[in-house]
């Protein structure tokens, strides 16, 4: 049974990653088969990491995440390493903080909160909860489809880099420390780290949205750049056709002249003249350069 409350937990933080990253990296691949692997994945990771060797860090479970949003969108792979180190430094520092505050509870200890009692189950079930309120929020915050370049993803994901050194800091300390009472300074910490987590994905956010209204603006000036060329050339196609109509009335003229002298054969041949000169100068006008190539 214990087993099994074990795999259950580490199937819904699988399934917790797989969510978050597929409200935030926009997928064009989506497929139930691929967010079942990378489910089963960590949860394995999970299950097994006890048995691993100590030198392998538990971070190293966010790789499989990470791979995951690289398969499952076409976008730069750097966005996807941002979500990725959002997601770690999450459960990082909410499960850190959590563990701070249950061990000032009355019976609660390191050992009692890892090992088989019911207080571990309490801790897992809260910090879970807890996880899960927080990427859910987090996935709310409005993110364009947009993606940043290279030199805004690269800044957000060194502001992350900070993020999580100082977090594996602040828990090095706190393990450092002879008394467990010490808390507030510690909890003030991980709260910064969480409040500068959520600060940075909304500036995500913002920067994602200020580059949406500038494409936008962009379209907008290509488009009247374009409605601007078209009307001047249905003006010069306007003038063309007066042009020609007032050439045509004194070809009228001129072929009266010849048929009233008698001069049948060369009104014909004028005629014929003129009529390639029409054909040539023929100009098509759509809208669209590629339809007025085809016709011409």
């Amino acid at each position: 049974m214990w087993n099994l409350f074990e795999i259950c937990v580490n199937i819904f933080q699988g399934c917790m990653m797989v969510q978050f990253l597929k409200r935030r990296v926009h997928p064009v691949l989506s497929h139930r088969t691929i967010d079942i692997v990378c489910v089963l994945l960590i949860s394995l990771f999970f299950s097994l990491y006890a048995n691993m060797p100590s030198w392998i860090p538990e971070t190293i479970i966010f790789s499989i995440p990470l791979l995951y949003a690289v398969i499952i969108t076409r976008g730069k792979w750097v966005s996807s390493l941002y979500w990725a180190m959002v997601l770690a430094l999450e459960f990082m520092t909410i499960v850190s903080m959590l563990l701070r505050v249950f061990i000032l509870l009355p019976g609660m200890t390191e050992e009692t909160l890892t090992g088989k009692t019911w207080q571990h189950i309490v801790f897992v079930l809260l910090s879970n909860a807890v996880l899960a309120g927080m990427l859910h929020a987090i996935s709310k915050i409005r993110i364009s489809q947009f993606s940043l370049s290279w030199q805004p993803l690269l800044l957000f994901i060194a502001m992350n880099a900070g993020l999580a050194i100082a977090e594996e800091a602040v828990y090095q300390v706190q393990r450092s420390m002879q008394s467990d009472l010490i808390i507030l300074p510690f909890l003030c910490a991980y709260l910064g780290i969480l409040e500068c987590t959520v600060l940075s994905v909304f500036l995500f956010g913002q920067l994602s949205l200020s580059v949406q209204r500038e494409e936008t603006f962009q379209q907008e000036i290509r488009l009247m750049k374009q409605s601007r060329r078209y009307n001047q050339e249905i003006q010069a196609m306007y003038a063309q056709l007066q042009n020609e109509r007032h050439d045509f009335k004194q070809q009228v003229q001129v072929l009266q002249h010849m048929l009233s002298e008698g001069g049948n054969r060369d009104a014909a041949r004028y005629m014929e003249q003129y009529q390639q000169k029409i054909v040539q100068n023929v100009t098509f006008l759509t809208g669209s350069t590629a339809v007025d190539a085809l016709l011409t």
